[in-house]
């Protein structure tokens, strides 16, 4: 509406804010503020502040729409300015496309930002009911140039959504395509993370057409009642996550704040029907009942997973593989369980009956669903960290396979082949649903021997669109940081993930400019992590052929081979001939080998190797002491500590880090990969 106010005679220090406000008292400070910015004329003259003070029976003139938006330009913080794109938080109830008004919510917040308000552009189009991070170009010259780079892949965008189903696969949708991986799962809300591809003169709609492609793939997203969504008063569940250059130049990414989860179901949750005493023991009777002893069911309703070998315990006459119902001696029933074909475990814990194949593939896929949402952190960051543990047997309710991402590769790995096989088939199945593009490659633990020709024992199960060869290396990142890694291989690739945040934390105790000593070394992963810190490194292992292997992950990362040696013989011995003195050492040995120093032990030889390596670090350096041992008597930080109250040295102790992938049950030691601790010794 327009609006006409003539200052009263007697009121000689009237100011336009106090004008305003007498003549609409609906209007709030803000409102007030951004009327007076851009809206105001005094006699004819425009005036922007508020606090003007007005000569008596001045006219002024303004025009306030109906309804005015209540919207604050300082409640979007910029985010990041990057090459003339400014990045802005959005809020759900804020517009995001101009509306050609002077009042636009927008043009105050470009205003905010410095922008030109009569030059800025959206680099896209929204829908009104959804926020989160929002650009901005100064120009419509940079808006275009942003959208080519978008559609050629140089920047790369990864959206979130909210849903109520999982869904793995890619989407396709009019010339759009979403890869799409489960991030996270609540309740029945799943959170999905989109990687869209589109044409150039399209990405100005890219919020919508992300919209349109899920509804049509029967997954509207939460909010999103226009196309079928479940409504949501916290808005349309959709934001911009991250995006990065592939040159390396930008690389940003948002989490979604604490409200980004609704408060309140939106989604019919999906719930088991209860089952009396009496249906529970009858949905058993179609299972095989298996005998265990009293103290193997005690175990097993205790937390651990396996069923070993004693004198009330035995397979009899089923296979490897056969799912079966534990049951007592005295007839007590127990959970479901697969039949092993290892010695002494004969059995692995399962879960709940099921009656038929239906109800054990939805099992499957809720557990497969269950794992892959505890790995959110992994999958947001592929970009720099594209290597980690999908499924970790036991301890991911998968009894006796693991599962491993190598960038497009997921490898499988069979602990226990008769335990897998009696559900190989519907977890490929499932699994190939999780990532239809992935190679899938099966390999047994316990082989690392390679035919005559050089190939390896590794089957492939699944070829997706991958071109990987039998035989062929492949490169893997990890915290920005690039290795070779041989996937046919039986049990050793190459590359350990497992210690992945270890080398992470190398970043809180090393120096540029420092030596360290790296034991064990294999490929030399904690070294080429030293080497990027300006670290120099002493590697020692048994094998020619990993430290030659180190030295070419070295020249994949361009980094200086000539700041870091290698010694192919045994860590002791090398102990013994160096007088050398290091900033810190890695110390990762194997349970059991043999070299020139004799055969190795970790039960006989871990102690007095930990009392040398005390004796080669410098005053204030740093240890990272790792055991591969099972059921040791001692934990390895009570061990250490008593090495070095003996040594007369005083330590402090840090824990060594399993990341989220690596899930550990304290009911089942064995599934634990490694106990470690960092010692940092005065």
């Amino acid at each position: 509406m327009e609006l006409f106010l003539k200052v009263p005679v007697t009121k000689t220090t009237q100011t336009i804010d106090t004008l305003l406000q007498m003549a609409g008292p609906w209007l709030t400070v803000p409102q007030r503020k951004r009327i007076c910015k851009h809206g105001v004329e005094i006699d004819e003259t425009p005036i922007t502040k508020s606090t003007h003070e007005l000569e008596p029976e001045s006219i002024l003139k303004c025009d306030i729409p109906d309804p005015l938006p209540d919207f604050d330009m300082y409640e979007c913080p910029e985010l990041m300015r990057n090459d003339g794109i400014s990045v802005i938080e959005k809020l759900v109830s804020m517009p995001g496309k101009l509306d050609e008004t002077p009042f636009d919510p927008l043009l105050y917040v470009a205003d905010g930002l410095g922008l030109d308000r009569n030059e800025f552009k959206l680099v896209w189009d929204s829908e009104f009911m959804h926020g989160g991070p929002w650009l901005l170009a100064e120009d419509q010259a940079h808006a275009e140039q942003f959208r080519k780079e978008i559609a050629s892949g140089e920047v790369v965008l990864t959206w979130v959504v909210l849903v109520p189903a999982a869904h793995h696969s890619q989407i396709r949708y009019g010339g759009l395509t979403l890869d799409v991986a489960l991030s996270k799962k609540v309740g029945e809300i799943c959170e999905l993370q989109l990687t869209p591809s589109l044409d150039v003169d399209r990405i100005h709609n890219l919020p919508n057409e992300i919209l349109e492609a899920l509804a049509v793939e029967g997954i509207p997203v939460i909010g999103d009642v226009e196309r079928g969504g479940f409504a949501n008063p916290g808005g349309v569940k959709i934001r911009l996550l991250a995006m990065y250059r592939s040159d390396g130049k930008l690389s940003a990414s948002w989490n979604p704040p604490t409200e980004w989860w609704p408060k309140e179901t939106v989604v019919p949750l999906k719930e088991k029907p209860k089952l009396t005493k009496n249906e529970r023991i009858l949905s058993s009777v179609s299972l095989k009942e298996f005998i265990v002893s009293d103290l193997s069911m005690k175990y097993i309703n205790e937390g651990h997973p396996w069923v070993t070998r004693d004198k009330d315990t035995d397979r009899g006459k089923y296979e490897a593989g056969t799912f079966v119902t534990l049951k007592t001696q005295k007839g007590v029933l127990g959970p479901v369980a697969i039949l092993s074909n290892e010695d002494p475990v004969v059995a692995r814990f399962w879960g709940e009956a099921f009656q038929n194949e239906a109800e054990l593939e939805e099992e499957i896929l809720f557990r497969l669903d269950e794992a892959l949402a505890a790995r959110d952190q992994c999958f947001s960051d592929v970009v720099n960290t594209d290597t980690f543990r999908l499924i970790h047997g036991e301890n991911d309710a998968f009894p006796g396979i693991t599962v491993d991402r190598f960038g497009p590769v997921l490898r499988t790995t069979v602990r226990s082949k008769g335990v897998f096989s009696g559900f190989s088939k519907a977890f490929y199945d499932k699994l190939r649903e999780v990532d239809t593009e992935a190679m899938i490659i099966e390999a047994s633990h316990g082989k690392d021997i390679r035919k005559e020709n050089q190939l390896p024992q590794v089957r492939v199960v699944a070829h997706g669109t991958q071109q990987l060869k039998k035989g062929d290396r492949h490169i893997i990142r990890e915290l920005g940081l690039k290795y070779w890694v041989e996937l046919w291989e039986g049990i050793d690739v190459g590359f350990f993930c497992d210690q992945r945040e270890n080398r992470r934390m190398l970043e809180n105790f090393a120096t540029a400019g420092e030596k360290w000593l790296n034991l064990f070394s294999h490929t030399g992963a904690f070294s080429v992590k030293l080497g990027a810190l300006g670290v120099s490194t002493v590697n020692v292992d048994l094998s020619r052929r990993y430290l030659d292997w180190f030295v070419e992950n070295l020249e994949l990362n361009k980094l200086d081979t000539e700041t870091h040696s290698c010694h192919a013989v045994d860590a002791r011995e090398f102990l013994k001939q160096t007088e050398d003195m290091y900033s810190g050492i890695i110390v990762d040995p194997p349970t059991a080998s043999s070299g020139d120093g004799g055969f190795w032990s970790v039960k006989r030889d871990y102690e007095a190797l930990i009392r040398q390596c005390a004796n080669r670090l410098l005053p204030g350096g740093t240890m990272l002491i790792c055991r591969n041992e099972r059921a040791a008597k001692v934990g390895t930080k009570e061990l250490v500590k008593k090495i070095t109250t003996q040594m007369g040295r005083k330590a402090r102790f840090t824990d060594a880090a399993e990341g989220a992938d690596f899930p550990v049950n304290a009911s089942f030691p064995e599934g634990t990969t490694f106990d470690g601790v960092w010692v940092t010794l005065d």
